[in-house]
């Protein structure tokens, strides 16, 4: 059978019916021709993720759901247009993916349930680069609230009596020195003095992570996250 047609229906981006009326054939046939060439149906290869845990399978298939939701470009009511595209990870990928990584997955929920099943410290799927769809050497899992800081990081350096720290945001800075975050980024664009106390300029995250001596941002994002909500 055709590639991009089956591609297509184990993306869930043609329904079986779709599917079928493509290719001319009925969907026992289709069924048939899958088992003849050593392929399922797509609920089939849903029951074959096997973390070991079911909360974290379940997880698991709600998970490739949102991510063909996005790719369709539609998640949450909101339309995410930098999400869309044909080509993403398949349901036979995604399985194959969760049960390679089970070690990791089941580490993450042991965290997660430990520590009161908070939503920052959820099982979140994270693509690599933003810019490319969630093709399997795209994505990787990470917290939710790793996702969301990380979408926050504006890097800067703030300096207060000579002595200066790097932040990966202001509202870093604004915990550390206890004033509002407002009032950091306020300085920072010159708008607020605050009587001339501090100095806030633009740093980056090399700088950030030198200033910290710590190789990455996910070993950076581990040492703060208590401090965040």
């Amino acid at each position: 059978m055709d590639k991009k047609i089956l591609n297509d229906y184990y993306r869930s981006s043609v329904s079986l019916e779709g599917t079928c009326e493509k290719l001319g054939i009925s969907p026992a046939t289709f069924y048939k021709r899958l088992s003849e060439i050593g392929l399922s149906s797509k609920g089939s290869y849903f029951k074959e993720i096997s973390t070991g845990n079911k909360e974290i399978d379940k997880k698991m298939k709600e998970k490739y759901n949102s991510i063909t939701q996005r790719s369709k470009g539609y998640h949450g009511g909101q339309y995410k247009s930098h999400c869309r595209s044909d080509d993403y990870i398949t349901i036979i990928e995604w399985v194959s993916f969760v049960n390679e990584n089970k070690e990791e997955l089941n580490e993450m929920w042991s965290y997660y349930v430990d520590n009161g099943r908070k939503m920052k410290d959820a099982i979140s799927v994270d693509r690599i680069d933003n810019l490319l769809p969630y093709y399997r050497d795209n994505i990787t899992f990470e917290t939710t609230g790793f996702n969301a800081w990380k979408r926050n990081i504006r890097p800067i350096k703030v300096t207060v009596d000579n002595e200066s720290r790097h932040f990966m945001s202001a509202e870093e800075a604004s915990n550390y020195y206890g004033i509002r975050r407002q009032s950091i980024g306020d300085i920072l664009r010159g708008r607020n003095k605050y009587n001339g106390k501090y100095e806030v300029t633009p740093s980056t995250v090399e700088e950030v992570l030198k200033s910290h001596e710590i190789a990455g941002i996910d070993e950076y994002y581990n040492q703060i996250k208590g401090a965040i909500k």
